[in-house]
Order: C-alpha cells, then structure tokens, then sequence
C-alpha cells in the first residue's frame, strides 16, 4: 500500500489467489496463474485514478474496483484477460467509471466459464478488434472502439448450454458488430433509449447466430444502423413502452417475428434498409409484425425487394411501404389506419384466404406502382369497408385465385383487372357506403366470374 502511484511487475502465482490493495493508480504487467484475482486502487482518497494492465492476466475470476465512481482501467494493446472458472467484473457497480483500451492491436477478454460485467469501453488507440467470450451472461454499458471503426464479436453462453443473455446498457459504435450464442436460446437486451451504431459492417444478433429473441427493455426509442452493412436480427420484441425502433441500413434488413405491443398503439417502426449507394437490397421479414404503426419501410431506387412471410398488423396508425422493384406480401395487411404503397414495380399479395384491410387503401399507377399481382389461389380479400376507399394499380393473377374488394366509400381508381386464370372478381361499393358511392374502372376488366353489388 503506498502512497504514490505503483508498478508492479509480473506476477505468477501457482494457483494462489491475490488480493492487491492500493492508496493511488495502479500499473500491472502479465498476471498469471492466480486463483482468484481482487484489486481495490484508490483505496484512501476516492481521487480520479488508473488501474492500467500492460500484458496480459490469466487467473480463475478478476474482479476490480475503484473508489466515488471516478476510477478508470485501462487495457494496453494486444493485452488480453482470461478468467478460467469463475467471472470478471470490472462494472459501473464496483465505481469504475470507464475501461480505455489505450494500445492499437486486438484484445480478448474471456470468463470460460462465468460471466462478463464491465463498465464504459472506449478506444483512445487504432482498436482493430475487441472479442468478448464468456461461458454465460455479458452485461456491458455504453461501447466505443476507435471512434466507431474497431470491430465488436461477442460470444456468449460457451460454456455448458444454457439460456444465456447480453445485456446492452448503453450506446453501442463500432466497426462491426457480432453476437454469437449457443443451441439457438440465448436471448439480448437492448436498454432504454439505447443505439447500435457500425461504420463499416453489419450488425448481427439473429437466427444464424444462435440468438433466440432481441428484446427492447427500457421505455423510449431505439435506433440500430449498420451505415455501411446490412442487420440481421432474431425475434423482436419490447417489454417496456417503446415508442420508436429505427432499423437503418446500407444493404439490407433481416427480421424475423416482430412484436412491439407492450403499450398497444405507441410503437413506431420505422425500416430504411438501401440508405448509403443505390443497392440491390433486400428486407426479408420471416413472419408476423405487430406494431403501433409502420411508419415507413423505404428502400431505394427500382432494384430492391422487400419481403413479408406473415401478417402485418398495426394497432393505431398506417402502413406505408416505398421505393422498391418488387414487394412481396405473403401473409396479408390488417392496418388501424391507411395503407399506401408508392414508387414499386411491382406489388405481389398472396392469396389463400388473405386479406389487406385498411380504412384508406392506395396502392395504384398515381402512386407509381406498375402492377399489383395476386399470387396463389384461394381467396384475397382487399378491404376499406370502414367506410374507405380503395386505389390500386393494373390487377392481374399468377393462378386461379379469387378477388374480393369491399370499399365502402368507393373505389377512387383501378387501372385495369386481367384476371385471365379464370378466378372471380367481386366489387362491393355498398357496405357502410354513403349515397353516391362509385366504383372507377379505367381500363378493361377481364375475370372467369364478375360480381359487382351496392351499387
């Protein structure tokens, strides 16, 4: 214990655990075989000091502490820590305020087979890469690895499978951003009004990682941007009062199932998923969503495709889809408000029993959509019966499927129906309609039946 700042050389000590207790900061080189590893700096004062590790520590746990929550660590470069059977604590909790990385290189931090809590982590040095590997949970605060281009992979859960979590705290910018878990039942949390932000890769947290659910835990809003890369993420969900979740990227969007209700009607989703050069990207939505609104899905240009597998349900507001060549709904619309489709090549709804109800429905040739086509056979059901009105592009079928369109304020304008696989086509313009309701056809209508009613 002494009373100016102190190095101390390497330390090895065959097993043995060691506890090291200073007055002021603290500088180490290589630690290695130790048992478990306890260091207390800024023990008398609760100055601003440093506990610095120079090389690297291999020991059985490591937990770290400070004094008044102004004490920082500071990890040298190449310099690795290594816990073999129990955690690492180096957190806000233990009064450090901050974890630099202040050597350009790569750093491996590892519990084999416990967790990882650690404070702030910024690189003030060229951070190439900084791995995070631990046997269960990782709960981190906010990270930033040289302003944004170091790159972050996390692997959680290495040890025997359970179901494990990362627990994200605070504001994530990086190069890139990995999460790995095991057997597909590791789950991660993303904190209040917490953003992920990569420079030059993509951020991935979904189904080929082994991530079983991404879960929006803190009231507020969340932005998630790969500026340069694509996002690829499991099953989303809130458990507090989301009000807007942001997913931005360059070169395409993954998404699974989508559930944002925790508070029915106040969550937004909004989906950019072409922002940097004009890509052929990709949004693929495996199943359902279910939000407040969907407030827009954007791509760019006439060479992107977006993809919905299941049904896309909003409690309160609309949906609105733009600027792509081809949009492929396979599981139908149930909107609380309008939809408007715009600036697409082609729209593809699957029939099969589907609907798109909505209480303003435009998707047609004013809005740039060239053909809306039904897919499949069965039933597709259009339906602004609220009373609202419908606007769609030139109909035409890829099988024998069925349309019904029920608008009970009328039909502003469709193109033209060429239902030539020998379906039936039935308009209704009388439910709940006003007196006066039309049904604008402009161009010629071709189906195997036409029903027209409510007229």
């Amino acid at each position: 214990d002494q009373a100016t700042n102190d190095f101390v050389g390497a330390v090895s000590a065959a097993g043995t655990n060691i506890s090291l207790t200073d007055a002021n900061s603290l500088v180490l080189g290589t630690v290695s075989d130790a048992g478990d590893f306890v260091v207390n700096f800024d023990a008398s004062d609760g100055g601003t000091e440093s506990l610095s590790f120079n090389n690297d520590v291999n020991v059985n746990s490591i937990a770290i502490s400070g004094t008044s929550s102004n004490d920082t660590v500071n990890l040298g470069a190449d310099a690795d820590i290594t816990a073999a059977t129990g955690d690492i604590v180096i957190g806000a909790a233990q009064n450090i305020t901050g974890i630099d990385i202040n050597g350009a290189g790569s750093n491996i931090i590892t519990a084999t087979a416990g967790a990882i809590d650690l404070a702030s982590i910024t690189g003030s040095a060229a951070v190439a890469e900084l791995e995070l590997n631990a046997g269960t949970n990782i709960t981190l605060a906010d990270v930033t690895l040289n302003n944004g281009a170091g790159l972050l992979d996390i692997d959680l859960d290495e040890g025997a499978d359970g179901t494990q979590t990362l627990d994200l705290n605070g504001d994530i910018i990086v190069g890139s951003l990995t999460v790995d878990g095991q057997n597909a039942n590791d789950t991660v949390l993303i904190g209040s009004n917490v953003d992920i932000t990569t420079s030059t890769g993509d951020i991935a947290m979904g189904a080929t990682q082994n991530i079983s659910a991404v879960t929006l835990d803190g009231a507020g809003s969340n932005t998630l941007t790969a500026t340069a890369g694509a996002i690829d993420l499991a099953a989303l969900t809130d458990a507090a009062n989301i009000t807007n979740l942001n997913l931005l990227a360059d070169t395409g969007v993954t998404l699974d199932t989508v559930t944002l209700n925790n508070a029915p009607g106040s969550s937004t989703l909004d989906i950019r998923f072409d922002q940097g050069g004009d890509d052929a990207a990709a949004l693929n939505v495996t199943n359902t969503i279910t939000v407040g609104t969907l407030g827009l899905v954007l791509g760019q240009g006439t060479n992107d495709t977006m993809t919905f597998g299941g049904l896309i349900t909003t409690s309160s507001g609309s949906v609105s889809l733009s600027d792509a060549a081809t949009i492929n709904i396979n599981g139908g619309i149930n909107a609380a408000s309008n939809i408007n489709i715009d600036a697409v090549t082609t729209v593809n709804a699957a029939a099969g029993g589907n609907s798109i109800t909505g209480t303003e429905i435009e998707i047609r040739d004013n809005n740039n959509v060239g053909t809306f086509n039904i897919t499949g056979t069965g039933l597709l059901t259009i339906d602004a019966s609220s009373p609202g009105t419908i606007a769609l592009a030139d109909i035409t079928d890829s099988a024998d499927a069925d349309l019904t369109i029920n608008a009970g304020a009328g039909i502003t304008a469709i193109s033209s129906v060429n239902m030539d696989g020998g379906g039936t086509l039935t308009v209704d313009v009388g439910t709940n309609a006003a007196t006066g309701a039309v049904a604008n056809f402009v161009g010629t209508v071709t189906a195997g039946v036409i029903d027209f009613s409510g007229f």
